[in-house]
This record gives C-alpha cells, structure tokens and sequence, in this order.
C-alpha cells in the first residue's frame, strides 16, 4: 500500500501523478463491469437455496467489514439461525474448483486463509456451545453457498462479498471505516477504492465501523458526504470497537486490559492499517515503545519474528502485542524460551450503538417466507 493512500494529505504527489493513467484505467473497467451487472440484472436472480448476507466494503482493507461480518453471524445465531460465513480464503492453498473447505481445529491457516481461521478460532471462543455455525473458505462463493446449504445451514454470510456482484444476496451491509472511510478517495493503484463512492447506492445497510475513534468534525464530514450521496431508504448503522481482552499465546490465558496500564509494549502486526491498532492500544494507557508493521496478510516466517523480538527487546519492551489475524500465523514455539518477551493478541469485541433493532429486523425478515 502506498505512503497517503488513508489520508488527502497530499503525500507522494509524484508517485500518484505517475499513477493516474493506471487509476483511469481501473475505473474505466470497474464502470462498464458495473454497467453490464446494471444492465444484465444477474445479481436479481436468486437460485440459491439458502439466504445470503453480503458483508463488504469500498476499499481494499481495514475497513473493519470481518469484525462485522461476526457481530451479524452472532445475531443471526440470536435468533436461532445455523450461520456459515463464507470466505474466498484469500492467499490461502485454497483454489477454484477444488471444493469448499470446512475450517476446523484441523487444518491450518493456510489452506484457508488467515481471515477465515481466525474468524473460526474468534467464533469457537465467544459462541457458546449449543450453537450452531460453520466457517467455510472457496474462491467460488455460489459453490461454498451450495455446500453450507448442503451441511445444514440456513443462511450463508458472505465476508467481502460487496464487489462480487455475479452471486444474488438477499441483503447487502457495505461497511466504511469511520476514520478512513474512503481513503484518500482515489481509486486503485492510486488510492484503496474499489469502487467509486457512488456505488455505496447498490447497499442495504452502510455501516460505519469504529466511530469512537474519530475526532467529532470527522464524523461529521462523513456524515455530510454520505448526504451528498445515498439514496433514500438507505438504513445506517454505527458500532464501536473495543479491546475487551488480551489473550497469552503462550498459555492461552485471558488478560483484562486494565492490568496492563502503563505497561511497556511492543506492536507488531500485519494489517491494512495500522493506525488504528496503534489508536486502540495507546487509548488503553500503555506505554508503546516501538512497532514493526509488515503488509496486510503477511505470512511470517521465524526471521520475520526473530526480528520483531530483537526490535522489543532493543526498546525494553517486555510484552510484545500483536492482532488476532496475526496470532494465527504466529508459530506456537515461537512465542516460549527464555528472554523472549511475553506475546498478547488483543482480542477486539463489536458492539452495535445505532440501529441494532433495524438491522435485526432486516435479518430475520429474510426467513419470513410467509
């Protein structure tokens, strides 16, 4: 990702100069892409078997479309729903045409993709036994629908499903970051859009993820541009997120975050923005020493880990913190022995703080048949 891409702060003039033919182009083919699926009606047909939700976003990462895509699995299940939430398993061994994997204790992060495992390993932790969900990972979502039907689910959540117009949904959440949620508003190479801005008009529901973390006026600039933009009838909801706890990847042990306070730590992490992990743990009162970011979906190796040790213990840091999308490609041996540091995930929790019922309705007329 490129220096200024989350910000208009006008960074990298040049290099994006030199991008703009690449970003016209993108935008032209993403226009008559759109344009055929517009005109074609694809996406009205519904032939599939089960309900789908589509959870996804305009840009490329960090607009905090999974942790959504979990608090809507966690409602469908509130209402007595047997849920899969389907990934495409990006980066992952996972390829078209060769079935739809079930993630399970059993296999690895690679084979399905860092999202979707740790999704499993969040949902196995927060989903109380008697409850009935799967995590399914295929390239072809039509295919991974038609399999979770298969084994018994009744709705299918589609993670990222936003652009992936060709599969009917019955509802579409587009979710935007609430502190950069459109980025620079240029779109690929040159900034993080997929999309036009414009196209937030094919959703249901617009979900502004994370708006404790903003600065009052940036709220309301965000506020003034979807003005300016959606359509009527177009249901807004707002969440918060929070690290409600941080867990001990050599014991597996649960830490509250207030034990913690003023505490030296170590970030390290692979994601699509940064920014707001940094944001979310100096809100807690620890002391950040230093960081070590690598790109989002980064597959370390032990070298990468050697040398995010070195840089905590260089700064005198005893307790290195890293993600939950990150804690699964973390090598279990990896985080023991004598003078390494103590390693924590931290654990984040979604909480609905507009139009919980709204969106709860819209979930359960999907299975009103009557």
């Amino acid at each position: 990702m490129l220096p200024g891409w989350w910000k208009q702060d006008g960074r990298q003039p040049v290099l994006k100069a030199l991008l703009s033919p690449a970003e016209a182009l993108f935008r032209a083919g993403v226009a008559m892409k759109n344009a055929y699926m517009d005109a074609s009606g694809v996406e009205n047909h519904a032939d599939l078997p089960i309900p789908v939700v589509s959870v996804g976003s305009l840009t490329v990462g960090g607009a905090g479309k999974t942790p959504a895509a979990l608090k809507v699995v966690h409602i469908l299940e509130d209402l007595g729903k047997s849920t899969a939430l389907i990934f495409r398993g990006y980066k992952s061994m996972a390829k078209k045409g060769r079935g739809t994997r079930l993630v399970t204790n059993q296999v690895s992060w690679q084979e399905v993709g860092d999202e979707a495992f740790m999704a499993y390993k969040v949902l196995k932790q927060s989903t109380d036994s008697s409850r009935d969900f799967m995590v399914l990972a295929d390239p072809s979502r039509a295919g991974a629908v038609q399999e979770a039907a298969r084994m018994g689910a009744q709705v299918a959540v589609l993670d990222d499903g936003f652009q992936h117009r060709k599969l009917h949904r019955d509802l579409d959440i587009l979710v935007l970051d609430a502190l950069y949620p459109f980025g620079n508003h240029r779109m690929l190479p040159a900034g993080p859009l997929r999309e036009p801005i414009k196209a937030l008009k094919r959703a249901d529901i617009i979900w502004i993820a994370g708006t404790d973390r903003p600065a009052g006026p940036m709220l309301e600039n965000l506020f003034a541009e979807l003005s300016s933009v959606k359509r009527s009838g177009q249901e807004i909801v707002m969440s918060r997120e929070r690290l409600s706890f941080f867990l001990d990847l050599a014991n597996g042990k649960r830490m509250d975050p207030g034990s913690l306070a003023q505490m030296s730590v170590f970030l390290v992490a692979g994601i699509a923005v940064p920014e707001k992990f940094e944001k979310d743990i100096r809100s807690l009162g620890l002391d950040i020493k230093g960081t070590m970011w690598f790109q989002d979906h980064h597959s370390y190796s032990l070298g990468d880990w050697q040398e995010a040790v070195a840089g905590a213990q260089a700064c005198g840091a005893k307790i290195m913190i890293t993600t939950q999308k990150d804690a699964v490609k973390i090598e279990p041996h990896w985080v023991e022995g004598p003078g390494q540091p103590r390693v924590l995930a931290g654990v984040l929790e979604t909480r609905i703080t507009d139009n919980y019922e709204t969106i709860r309705s819209m979930l359960l007329e999907l299975f009103d048949h009557g």
